[in-house]
């Protein structure tokens, strides 16, 4: 039996995120400690995630899945940190059945967290 190869990967879809057979991968960055959890937006190296617990214990860990979870309104157990447990730069596998549709999500939400943020900035500027 041959496995299924994974979907084409979009031409719009950033390097942080790579899709598979029955799975999305994304780089992170996290920034523990943050007055806010949230997420911040992206750049190249990753989506950016602001984290209000300390990196300490794997609770800044268990605050990243679940905000990834609530984000993407999956269940936590379908998110885990396959790289970088100890580290501000993590790659997390995101289990699910429509990875073209949770692809989307991710660009989607860090899109939006950018627009905010660059909002804000604008504001702050006035």
């Amino acid at each position: 039996m041959r496995a299924r190869a994974a979907p084409p990967a979009a031409a719009d879809e950033p390097a942080w995120l790579k899709r598979g057979d029955g799975c999305v991968t994304l780089e992170v960055l996290a920034r523990p400690g943050a007055a806010r959890r949230r997420i911040i937006g992206a750049e190249a190296r990753g989506m950016v995630i602001a984290i209000n617990a300390p990196p300490a214990k794997g609770k800044a860990n268990e605050e990243l899945i679940a905000l990834l979870a609530h984000e993407l309104k999956l269940a936590r157990s379908s998110i885990a940190i396959v790289r970088g447990t100890g580290g501000r730069r993590k790659t997390i596998r995101i289990a699910t059945d429509d990875p073209m549709r949770c692809a989307a999500q991710c660009v989607a939400i860090a899109a939006r967290a950018a627009i905010a943020g660059a909002k804000k900035r604008v504001r702050a500027d006035d």
